[in-house]
């Protein structure tokens, strides 16, 4: 068993009890294919009666994509009635059991290297996770239902879900924060036509005042959103026989803050394709002097708080460790996770694949100047930095070379 999936039946919340006096016979036990999940090594594991999602979460993301926040994504548009339904996406969908498998990384990359989002230091997430949930399948009694496996390749709003299926909330920075273990996980999801005796409770935000990452995004991608009035966890059960759609009982935090593609680095250095445009060259120049004050790469260490209740109630964040020198992020972005406070309890993986190389960690500035191709395919063979190519890395490390910013 991982160490850092010891947490994945004591989140502290709550469970929707099934009272069912209706037939159940062929409802599967939540806590079977969450004790599988653990054993697999998952951090969290939940479950959400399958439906639609929120009319306000849904009207929130096509205000998103309709203000253009999803920059060049132009994929985020496609397939909406499905991404709004997972039993649409998968017809005769019940459920939903989201899962997440934690990535924090057992050694990092120094101060004085080029950054890559902790996510991309080991071999591709997809295909790690995507065995882990064939696994989880396969050695459940979802073996004998319909079953569709998601990971972040499919038309479904994985937060969402996860949020709802009550093991984490959607944070201020968008992420995905897991109570006692933080943001840096890996989502995904199995859409099954099987039903369950009893449903997890949707997750409540704990992130109150807190502005962190607000403050620590160098060019400002995250912005403050009008809020329209959240609705608490219904505490009355939910169970096979008597439906709940999502919308009546989820507290909806994505229409907390708004994320802008087009300001955020890491969109910039990954999804964007082609040349930097001025104005982007723009926000990485200022970037250079507006990170002078952002956290380390070693974000929780130096956090002095007490218990997230502090941050719920009052919004009273932890001093982070600084670091006068700006960081080079060359393939993604973690600034607005650094700076989280929920982070304060993040630990080291112990899944093997996610473990970075030593040749990795060994690259200087001056190694990656010097990338040839193939250099590039054997540090990044089986890895997820492969989707901005060799080309999309060499840009990106060319801002620094040639000091295309200045």
């Amino acid at each position: 068993m991982s160490s850092d999936s010891s947490t994945l039946t004591s989140h502290g919340r709550d469970t929707l009890n099934n009272n069912c006096s209706c037939s159940c016979k062929n409802s599967i036990n939540a806590e079977i294919i969450k004790a599988e999940a653990l054993r697999l090594g998952f951090s969290a594991c939940g479950v959400a009666q399958a439906g639609p999602v929120s009319e306000e979460h849904a009207d929130a993301f096509l205000r998103w994509t309709a203000d253009g926040k999803h920059a060049g994504m132009a994929y985020m548009t496609n397939y909406t009635d499905l991404r709004f339904n997972p039993c649409k996406l998968m017809p005769g969908a019940r459920s939903v059991v989201s899962v997440a498998l934690n990535y924090y990384p057992q050694q990092l990359l120094g101060a004085d290297q080029y950054q890559f989002a902790f996510y991309a230091y080991g071999k591709d997430y997809h295909d790690v996770l995507r065995a882990r949930l064939q696994q989880l399948v396969a050695s459940t009694p979802l073996a004998d239902a319909e079953c569709r496996i998601c990971v972040d390749t499919a038309p479904i709003l994985e937060r969402y879900w996860a949020q709802h299926s009550g093991i984490g909330w959607i944070g201020t920075n968008k992420n995905l924060i897991v109570p006692h273990i933080g943001s840096f996980v890996f989502l995904g999801e199995i859409v099954t036509s099987a039903e369950f005796s009893q449903y997890d409770a949707p997750m409540t935000n704990h992130c109150g005042n807190c502005r962190r990452c607000f403050d620590a995004c160098p060019t400002k991608a995250l912005t403050s959103s009008p809020s329209s009035s959240s609705i608490s966890p219904s505490s009355s059960s939910i169970s096979s026989s008597s439906p709940v759609s999502p919308s009546s009982s989820f507290n909806n935090s994505f229409t907390a803050s708004s994320l802008d593609a087009r300001r955020c680095f890491s969109y910039l250095t990954i999804e964007h394709r082609g040349e930097y445009t001025d104005e982007m060259l723009r926000l990485f120049s200022e970037s250079m002097h507006n990170n002078a004050d952002g956290c380390t790469s070693h974000p929780v260490r130096g956090c002095n708080l007490a218990d997230e209740t502090e941050i719920a109630t009052n919004g009273e964040t932890a001093e982070m460790i600084h670091d006068n020198s700006p960081k080079h992020y060359v393939y993604g972005c973690d600034r607005c996770q650094l700076a989280c406070p929920h982070n304060r309890n993040a630990v080291p993986t112990s899944v093997a694949e996610f473990a970075p190389s030593h040749q990795f960690l060994s690259m200087k500035p001056t190694d990656w100047h010097q990338l040839s191709r193939e250099d590039y395919q054997n540090l990044f063979r089986g890895s997820a930095v492969k989707r901005v190519k060799y080309e999309g890395l060499l840009r990106n490390i060319s801002l620094f070379v040639d000091e295309k910013m200045g």
